[in-house]
């Protein structure tokens, strides 16, 4: 005989965040992946954000839940407290979002530079000009250089 688990035992946190519980969801934090998606692709922050609970959205964010990731609708947690339109929910995942790109940028930080120092110094110079067959609207369309120089392992 074969048992099914169900989804609340799959995921005890994402239950927890929706019934609001913040003791609960404190405590499974400890042995939980805060990152989990349930069946519908969702992590509990996502979760937190739909059903409006800001002090499990708070708490989510100080313990560094991914604000990167997205459900399988495609939405962000961004992407969600925006469309919930909570500014104290949105300006959260906003600043958790910068810590964990800058995080990111300063991991990788190292690994670019060698990567810069093993390739040769370069000019690179990338242009592009829009144009239209409908006449003087070429001459308001964008244009630009941009150029790049690489020596060492510093780009400008």
């Amino acid at each position: 005989m074969t048992e099914t688990i169900s989804a609340c035992d799959r995921y005890p946190l994402h239950r927890a965040v929706f019934e609001g519980n913040l003791r609960k969801v404190s405590s499974l934090l400890r042995d939980h992946d805060i990152g989990q998606k349930d069946c519908h692709g969702n992590t509990p922050l996502h979760l937190a954000i739909m059903l409006g609970h800001k002090e499990c959205v708070f708490l989510l964010l100080e313990k560094n839940a991914p604000v990167k990731v997205k459900n399988e609708a495609g939405w962000s947690p961004l992407a969600e407290a925006i469309s919930w339109g909570s500014r104290s929910i949105v300006k959260a995942v906003l600043r958790k979002m910068k810590e964990q790109n800058q995080h990111n940028v300063d991991k990788s930080r190292p690994e670019l530079i060698e990567a810069l120092r093993g390739l040769g110094d370069f000019y690179v110079e990338l242009k592009w000009d829009f144009s239209s067959w409908i006449p003087l609207v070429s001459r308001i369309l964008p244009s630009d250089t941009c150029k790049i120089y690489k020596k060492g392992c510093c780009i400008r």
